[in-house]
This record gives C-alpha cells, sequence and structure tokens, in this order.
C-alpha cells in the first residue's frame, strides 16, 4: 500500500514548505497510519508547487495599511481588540479543541518539531482514553482538574501535568512542550488576528487560490498532451503500490479528481480523501474536463477508479466544500478545526489525523 499526498495552494518552494511537508509527514507516520492500521505504508508527496509561477510583484496587489485612507483616519474597525474568547474557555467546552487550537498555532523550530510529533501519539492517547471512559459526559466530568484552573497559563500548565506526568516524562519533554503551549496560548487571540493579522492571511491565501486555479485550468493540457502539474501528479500515483489512498488539500483534491476522471481513468484509487477542498463547487461550475454543462441537473456517478471517497469539510474554512450533494456515492464529514484561518489547520492537528485514519481503516476493511 502507498499513501499518497498531493498538496494545495501556495506551497511554493523553500524553508517554509519544506518544514511543514516534515510536520506533516511525522504526524502521517505517527498518527495517521497508524490509526488506519498501516505504520509501514511508504508516503509519496508530489510537490506541484514547484511548477507555477511565482506572482511578478510579489502579491504587491494586496490590501495594506499603507494605502491612504477613503474615508476618515480613524478606522473603528481596528479597534476590536480588546476582549477575546480565552483558550480555557475553549478547554471547557472541549479539551480537545484547546489541545488542536494549540497545535495550530505553534511555530516550532525544527528540533522541537521532532518532539511535538513525538509525543502526537501520547496526546491522542490521553484524549481517546478519557473520551471512552466518560463518553457522553461534559468536559468538567471527564478532566475534573478543569475546575482548579482560571486562566490559560494555568490551564497548559495543568493540562501538560496531566498528560506528562514528571516521574514518567521522558528527558524533560514536559517542560519543554510547556513552554512552547505557553507561547502558543499567548497566540490565541481570535478577534485580533482576524482584525489584523488573519485579515492579511485570508487575503494572501485568496490571492494564491485564484493564481493557482487560473494557472491550472489554463495550462493543464489535454488528454493526449497534459500539463506538468497533471504529469507530476499521475506519476506519483501511478508509481504508488496498490492498495492506494490518496489524500489531497484543497486544490489537490480538484487536480486529483480532474486526473482521475478524465486524463488517466487507468489509475484505481482504493481510498480518495479530500480535505478542504473544492471539488464540489468545481463540478457545480462544470469546470472539470469530465464536467457535462447544459445537463439535467443529477448526482454524477462516482468515477469507476475510485473505489471509496471521503470528503472533510470544516465549516469554519471558507474554500471548502460538501461533495456528496453533488457525486453518487460520496461521503462528506465534519471538522471543526476551531481555528481562525481554519483552511490550513487541518493537518496539523493531531486529532485529525486520529480521525481520518480510523476511516481510512474503515474504508480499507
Amino acid at each position: 500500500m502507498t499513501l499518497v499526498y498531493v498538496h494545495g495552494i501556495g506551497n511554493r518552494p523553500g524553508r517554509s514548505y519544506e518544514a511543514a511537508a516534515r510536520r506533516r509527514e511525522a504526524l502521517f507516520r505517527r498518527v495517521l497510519l497508524p490509526a488506519a492500521g498501516l505504520p509501514d505504508t511508504p508516503i509519496v508527496m508530489p510537490h506541484w508547487g514547484c511548477l507555477t509561477r511565482e506572482p511578478r510583484w510579489g502579491l504587491a496587489s494586496l490590501p495594506h495599511r499603507g494605502t491612504e485612507r477613503l474615508g476618515s483616519d480613524a478606522d473603528e474597525r481596528e479597534a476590536l481588540v480588546e476582549q477575546s474568547p480565552s483558550l480555557l474557555i475553549v478547554a471547557r467546552q472541549s479539551v480537545t479543541d484547546a489541545l488542536d487550537a494549540l497545535y495550530t498555532l505553534l511555530e516550532p523550530r525544527a528540533d522541537d518539531e521532532h518532539l511535538l510529533t513525538r509525543q502526537a501519539p501520547v496526546i491522542v492517547q490521553y484524549i481517546c482514553r478519557h473520551e471512552s471512559l466518560h463518553p457522553h459526559e461534559p468536559e468538567h466530568v471527564r478532566y475534573p482538574w478543569l475546575n482548579e484552573v482560571h486562566n490559560d497559563i494555568e490551564f497548559v500548565d495543568r493540562l501538560v501535568a496531566e498528560i506528562w506526568p514528571p516521574e514518567g516524562e521522558t528527558l524533560g519533554a514536559g517542560d519543554r512542550i510547556r513552554d512552547l503551549f505557553v507561547s502558543a496560548s499567548r497566540r490565541f487571540n481570535p478577534t485580533a488576528m482576524v482584525v489584523g493579522a488573519g485579515r492579511r492571511l485570508v487575503s494572501a491565501n485568496t490571492a494564491l487560490l485564484l493564481a493557482d486555479v487560473m494557472q491550472y485550468t489554463a495550462l493543464r493540457g489535454t488528454r493526449e498532451q497534459p500539463g506538468e502539474v497533471i504529469s507530476l501528479v499521475a506519476r506519483a500515483i501511478e508509481e504508488a503500490a496498490a492498495p492506494r489512498v490518496v489524500l489531497a488539500h484543497s486544490m489537490g483534491g480538484t487536480i486529483v479528481y480532474d486526473l482521475l476522471s478524465h486524463y488517466r481513468p487507468d489509475l484505481n484509487v482504493d481510498v480518495f480523501l479530500t480535505v478542504g477542498s473544492q471539488v464540489g463547487l468545481f463540478e457545480e461550475l462544470s469546470l472539470f474536463r469530465e464536467s457535462r454543462p447544459g445537463e439535467e441537473a443529477g448526482q454524477v456517478p462516482l468515477p469507476h477508479n475510485v473505489r471509496n471517497w471521503i470528503n472533510v469539510v470544516d465549516p469554519a474554512d471558507p474554500l471548502s466544500f460538501r461533495v456528496s450533494p453533488v457525486f453518487a456515492g460520496a461521503g462528506d464529514y465534519t471538522y471543526p478545526s476551531r481555528a481562525v484561518w481554519a483552511h490550513t489547520a487541518y493537518l496539523k492537528q493531531p486529532t485529525f489525523h486520529h480521525r481520518v485514519g480510523g476511516r481510512i481503516a474503515e474504508a480499507l476493511a
């Protein structure tokens, strides 16, 4: 068996991409594949982002604070930074969501990345143990210590002590993870992030999405002469040993569906797993090579070479779309990442990998 991962928008060559790829692969190996019952599975990650064109002026066309305002100099929207929900409030609703939020906000150095991915299975085991012991109970029953903490730092301190008790931790792992989690908790300010940096992040990602979509559709080529991106991804899937699991994020799902439905219908995939993807929207707009504009509305048959299709949607992700109303036989699942910019949060969170691994195991059974 082989896991083929096809990335989404904005994955240009450089240190940021390499760091994210290492972290993602480590979570695949330590959480997702063991949960799927396939711990030694090879992983292939074709990098199609290196084939796209860079914006000539480095996205200088995005709005920024240096632009002269049309109205008053006092922008009231920028004042919305006084209060925001705390991490502890989130934890009292769901400790799992609070942990995933911390992982999403981490900015680790390379050596810390190894520590965090090594410890991800420990976190998953801790959460699963409490969920199985108290399956229908509120969080304060599952985790009685929540009643003893009063702010985000106390929450992090107690959480780390519960997961990595001093007498059981290895080589000070709990101390270092505590420092990383504290730094992440201080960045947990949803209101400020949305009003300020979050707005710029969304704009940049939207611009890269538009750029990648337009470049892909313009340069994808024909079945007889496919473009570079199609050819690269096709080779990765073709060379993968069966059974094949293809996990595609965002625009990656669109590329893989186009590939399997039109360019390479001879390639068989046992599990096609799309995450935060736009496949459903693209088919509604008849943008695929196999789309049939003008036909009477009705569900599109599942491609004959796809055995199982699992689609994951975060309700807070503006770039994720359902597929089950559009494609017969495809299944949608909701996963709330609780992240400010949800589109890139899925693959950073250990809980996501654990749950997806379980779905893969069910599909392959």
